[in-house]
């Protein structure tokens, strides 16, 4: 790696980077055109050596494979094989070094919610994906579900407040049947970023009760999340409800995120509030909108 992915990797400047290489604290070869490079065993002893950032040594003998996977991620944009790593990790019961690795993300990435989020959903999805083909037992499953729960907990409440509230609220949950609750404790990460009040109503929530904590907070936001695939009379029911209380249209924005039926996104993009989102890019790229709007 070149000596500002180092940088990258250690929270430091460059030239802080090429001075320890220089007094010969950290390990470095020179390429034929007199460039340093950096290989990821030279930059683990460093960090074991230092013994900073000591969180991640917390990852034991798996560092040396961490710090190769942000290599990758930062010269090529790939997050593949960090996914990896933190699924096996997990599967392999090794709590500290999958919460070594996610806070150090965070202090690579503070606030960024479009670079660790990707990596969370595509974590879930690999572990979803390893249990439908019976790779993994339901008490796996489960097991690690939390762990990627625990995650964007832990996310949330490391969220760099914003310098000020926006004065909005946003309802954020998951619909009727919907048990797993990822995607939408990623949305509420969203919102807070961007200065919102969020009041979070958590998993298979009724119907009924998104209309009513709309009512009761005043939202300005109400966002849906739904991950199992639904049918046409499923989100009936749910829309319905929500349009019952407002006999005028809707007095909030409404966001329907994920697997909705056709029926559901058709709806939603004849009206003028509500609006079918199908990834966290669409989400984000919709919220910053309302935000430029308002300057």
């Amino acid at each position: 790696m070149t000596t500002k992915t180092a940088a990258h990797i250690l929270q430091i400047h460059p030239s802080s980077v090429k001075r320890f290489c220089a007094l010969g604290e950290l390990g470095s070869d020179v390429t034929s055109g007199g460039h340093r490079r950096i290989h990821a065993h030279h930059l683990a002893a460093f960090i074991e050596k230092r013994q900073d950032p000591l969180f991640l040594l917390g990852l034991h003998s798996a560092l040396e494979q961490y710090v190769d996977c942000l290599r990758i991620y930062f010269e090529r944009h790939d997050s593949d094989e960090l996914v990896e790593l933190l699924f096996d990790l997990a599967f392999e019961g090794k709590d500290d070094g999958f919460f070594a690795a996610v806070q150090h993300l965070m202090k690579l990435f503070p606030g960024q919610i479009l670079v660790y989020g990707p990596i969370l959903m595509s974590l879930l999805r690999h572990v979803e994906r390893d249990y439908e083909r019976q790779d993994l037992t339901i008490a796996d499953e489960h097991r690690i579900s939390q762990l990627i729960r625990d995650a964007c907990i832990l996310c949330y409440f490391d969220l760099p407040s914003p310098a000020k509230s926006n004065g909005q609220t946003a309802i954020v949950g998951c619909a009727q049947r919907d048990t797993h609750d990822i995607s939408a404790l990623i949305t509420r990460i969203v919102f807070k970023s961007r200065g919102y009040e969020v009041r979070y109503l958590g998993a298979d929530v009724p119907n009924e009760d998104f209309a009513r904590e709309a009512k009761r907070w005043n939202a300005d936001v109400v966002c849906i999340s739904r991950t199992l695939p639904s049918g046409p009379g499923e989100d009936r029911n749910l829309i319905q409800s929500l349009f019952a209380t407002a006999k005028d249209g809707l007095n909030y924005e409404l966001i329907l995120g994920g697997a909705w039926s056709e029926w559901a996104q058709s709806l939603a993009k004849n009206q003028d509030k509500a609006h079918p989102v199908s990834n966290l890019y669409q989400l984000v790229n919709l919220v910053a909108s309302w935000d430029q709007e308002k300057v």
